[in-house]
């Protein structure tokens, strides 16, 4: 590809990519959404087929741009943002998969799709990598070439350590083996199932079933309707792809077809390709708590989720418990509500009733400590060795957020995750501070409270802020210490940090909020993240009596797991009129178009035919529009973008 891209530049709006353009590789992989866009067609079980691709829309929310900027824009800086592919251990006993038919909170506890992560992580990385050069023109003829890759965070489901290992793989060009589960051992036994609140030591006949499942790789759960008893009713939720949906359609299911050996064929080994460029990560509400919401530690009658999710016995399904009544449930509750001892069919009936099923040390829950360790030495440990020496020294450790150079460029990456509890995000009082410090720091224009312009001696860099939440979803007051304090930094789902993390700060309201803080610095061009499975772009602006005008852009990029599964490239130009541009192009993954017809082995399925059909299988999930926010593709004009801004550098002199 590096070479051969041609581009007709409109001098006003937009750029076309020029017709008969040839890619190599199977379904997408090679194209952006310039070049086609992917439609949901018709009724009943939806159809996706090829569509037209989107020029860039400019947006001159902040300023105007200038009509000759192509004939003298320079490319400054091109990365690209990978997002929310939330790979999970689908068959980890820890899940909170009875939310999902309820919807609520904390919908999407389970998705249709989610046995196919891995597929669709790789072929998000192998279209980024195949889409490495630039689009878009600079003056001299050039296109820029792609340097690095943010992760925004929610690259694990549940805070397991198998997730992580997972996701890592993917990035690193490795085998992934997706299956979950050991063979029980008589030490297994002992260690692993007569424990906690169960006592429960799997029988012999058990031990050998389970057995014979891990030699096979065979999938146990809700999506197996094999593993139901009773009430077919309860079933209604969840889709067997052997079966075909419910026959009830009360959750919308009931229109899925069968795909025979699909949950079998997801859990064998597949060979990634790997991310081509350096890539720095913050971590998400899903690689913080247990799906998103809830911490690891978290106990009641001697019984937690950590416990739970390395054990032999998985309380789902379950055809005891209602889905219904958990209802409008808010997220921190739901494993409360599912504990009650006056719920018949709770948690606890799960445990001591249940199926027993292979356990894994290998699901235990990481704490932040863990995770900055296990993304490895690479990249700077993927951006955590950048992390002030005072800002470990004075968190145990624990702080993981951190900032970088990269040409003119300052990259702050912030960890916006309540550690206490919830899917929205916060800062912490520390973090704050360190922020407020490093935007001092690269910043030597500042506006005091009144508008008016401060000169410091700080660096000059332009600076853009990164974190996993947007600072609409920064909204949650819950201070670290709920969780409860760790006995040690291997302990998950607490607070390990010693510092205490209150005042808390919140995105856009209360006293020190984030977004009054990025606007008093002009050299803030824009925050990057995720967390709503949905394509949005915002401008940030300072109010009309700030002797500054202008502000800075909020992009916000859909996720890997959800419909459309898309990621996103983005370049800095300067256009040498005052004013930059930030031109940010959407990527579907790389599998094919088409899906498989409904009714096909899925053992006769390649890797393709595999991302397809999740993307299929996305686009057709009745939670969809719940989850992300309005159905995740967004408007047009958030989509591929050329985002107008004022150059903050003409206020350095």
């Amino acid at each position: 590809m590096r070479g051969k891209k041609t581009l007709a530049v409109a001098l006003g709006l937009s750029l076309a990519v020029a017709p008969g353009m040839a890619f190599a590789g199977a379904g997408d992989t090679g194209k952006s959404t310039l070049q086609e866009t992917i439609k949901r067609k018709g009724d009943g079980f939806i159809k996706l087929v090829p569509g037209p691709g989107e020029k860039y829309r400019v947006r001159t929310d902040i300023t105007s741009p200038g009509k000759k900027r192509s004939k003298k824009r320079e490319s400054m800086v091109f990365f690209g943002q990978l997002t929310d592919p939330q790979i999970a251990d689908e068959m980890s006993p820890a899940r909170l998969e009875p939310v999902d038919p309820a919807a609520g909170p904390i919908s999407a506890a389970w998705r249709p799709q989610e046995t196919l992560g891995v597929h669709v992580f790789d072929a998000i990385v192998r279209n980024m990598n195949a889409n490495s050069t630039s689009y878009v023109k600079s003056a001299d003829g050039s296109y820029a070439d792609l340097e690095f890759a943010v992760l925004t965070g929610d690259v694990a489901d549940s805070q397991q350590r198998n997730e992580v290992r997972y996701f890592r793989q993917v990035l690193d060009g490795k085998t992934v083996n997706p299956y979950s589960g050991v063979k029980i051992t008589p030490e297994i036994n002992e260690k692993y199932c007569n424990q906690g609140l169960t006592g429960r030591p799997v029988s012999q006949d058990w031990i050998d079933t389970i057995n014979q499942e891990v030699e096979n790789k065979q999938y146990v759960g809700v999506q197996d309707f094999n593993d139901w008893t009773g009430d077919e009713q309860r079933r209604a939720g969840f889709w067997d792809p052997d079966l075909g949906g419910p026959s009830s359609n009360e959750y919308g299911y009931s229109k899925f077809p069968k795909y025979p050996g699909l949950l079998d064929r997801a859990q064998e080994n597949m060979k990634a390709q790997g991310l081509d460029v350096p890539w720095y990560i913050t971590r998400g509400n899903h690689d913080t708590l247990v799906q998103g919401n809830i911490p690891a530690n978290f106990e009641q009658f001697g019984l937690s989720l950590a416990d739970i999710a390395i054990g032999c016995y998985k309380p789902w399904p379950n055809n005891n418990l209602d889905p219904n009544v958990l209802k409008g449930i808010e997220g921190n509750d739901i494993f409360q509500a599912l504990i009650d001892t006056g719920q018949i069919g709770g948690l606890v009936y799960g445990l001591t009733q249940g199926r027993p099923i292979a356990p894994d040390p290998d699901r235990r829950h990481v704490s932040k400590y863990e995770f900055k360790q296990y993304v490895g030495k690479s990249d700077d440990q993927h951006g955590f060795g950048h992390v002030s020496p005072d800002q470990n020294k004075s968190s145990n450790e624990n702080a993981s957020y951190y900032a970088f150079n990269k040409g003119k460029f300052r990259f702050i990456v912030l960890d916006t995750n309540a550690e206490g509890g919830g899917a929205n995000g916060n800062l912490d009082n520390p973090q704050y501070k360190w922020l407020k410090k490093e935007l001092n720091k690269y910043s030597a224009v500042q506006l005091k409270d009144n508008g008016k312009i401060k000169r410091t001696s700080g660096k000059n860099k332009l600076l853009v802020i990164s974190s996993h939440h947007t600072l609409e979803t920064m909204d949650n007051p819950t201070p670290d210490e709920a969780a409860g304090v760790c006995t040690d930094n291997l302990e998950p789902g607490c607070d390990s940090d010693p510092r205490n993390s209150k005042p808390i700060h919140l995105g856009q309201t209360g006293d020190d909020n984030v977004q009054d803080l990025l606007l008093k610095y002009p050299n803030v061009v824009a925050y990057v993240n995720g967390h709503t499975h949905h394509n949005a772009v915002k401008a940030f602006t300072r109010n009309k009596s700030a002797k500054i005008s202008g502000g800075f852009w909020q992009i916000n990029t859909a996720s890997h797991v959800d419909w459309p599964q898309q990621s996103r490239t983005i370049e800095f130009f300067n256009n040498k009129d005052n004013t930059l541009s930030i031109f940010g192009t959407l990527l579907n993954s790389a599998g094919d178009v088409k899906s498989p017809k409904p009714g096909k082995s899925a053992a006769k399925m390649d890797q393709n035919e595999l991302v397809a059909l999740s993307r299929r299988l996305a686009a057709n999930d009745p939670q969809m529009k719940d989850v992300t926010d309005g159905g995740g593709l967004g408007r047009a004009k958030d989509r591929n973008v050329e985002l107008v801004l004022w150059d903050p550098r003409r206020y350095w002199k």
